[in-house]
């Protein structure tokens, strides 16, 4: 049946649209009705399919949006900006967050080594959680710069326990402006799987966090208007 129809959908239904507007009538609108349901059963599988992304990108230094997508066409039945309204698991790009708790808290510095080795951690509720590299491969001690710039699961997540959950949530997002209202619904619980991103954040406010970074941890104030003049430019 499935593949009937949609074989009736893309080879058969463009010419009986094309049969309706030409021949139908008031009193036969028969081929309209059924080209116009065909084409709304096109529609829905067509948003069911359709990959939507989204940007945005700030300048550093004035917190000015220079540039957002907030995914395709703005219209009555699509009106969600995923740049800014979207919540999405970060990963590894949030795993930054909690290395800068690291380092503001003095549990590590750039130099410090931690062991890409396996390992299984006890959570709170006693549960075991083993994390693995993306590559399978251990490479022993590595520097905590190393392990950053390479994204590495292992000593990211041994990190994370040095920190404790309760300095790396607080301290990312305090970064990304989330209140603590927030946490259970966006996941910030006390688990490992915290380490490799398993949150829900927008597009924004992991940008708000990368922005903030090369200012040495001095947050802006994102600005998506800087003037409104008059038709005489005042």
């Amino acid at each position: 049946i499935n593949d009937a129809r949609t074989y009736y959908r893309h080879m058969v239904n463009p010419l009986v649209d094309m049969l309706g507007l030409t021949f139908s009538t008031g009193d036969d609108p028969v081929l309209s009705d059924l080209a116009r349901a065909s084409r709304d059963e096109a529609a829905k599988v067509s948003k069911r399919n359709t990959v939507e992304g989204a940007l945005i990108t700030l300048d550093n230094e004035t917190g000015y949006i220079l540039a957002m997508i907030g995914g395709s066409r703005f219209e009555q039945t699509n009106q969600l900006n995923r740049a800014i309204q979207a919540r999405v698991q970060p990963g590894s790009s949030f795993k930054p967050m909690y290395y800068a708790a690291a380092i503001e808290t003095g549990v590590a510095t750039a130099a410090t080594r931690f062991y890409d080795s396996p390992v299984e951690f006890t959570q709170d509720d006693g549960s075991k959680y083993t994390p693995l590299n993306y590559n399978g491969v251990w490479e022993g001690p590595v520097l905590v710069r190393r392990a950053l710039m390479k994204s590495m699961n292992i000593p990211s997540i041994r990190l994370l326990n040095a920190v404790g959950f309760d300095d790396a949530i607080n301290i990312s997002t305090r970064l990304m402006g989330i209140p603590s209202s927030e946490y259970n619904s966006r996941g910030f619980a006390r688990v490992y799987s915290l380490g490799l991103g398993v949150v829900s954040v927008s597009p924004l406010e992991i940008a708000r966090v990368f922005s903030a970074f090369p200012r040495l941890g001095k947050a802006t104030k994102e600005i998506g208007i800087k003037y409104i003049a008059d038709r005489t430019g005042r």
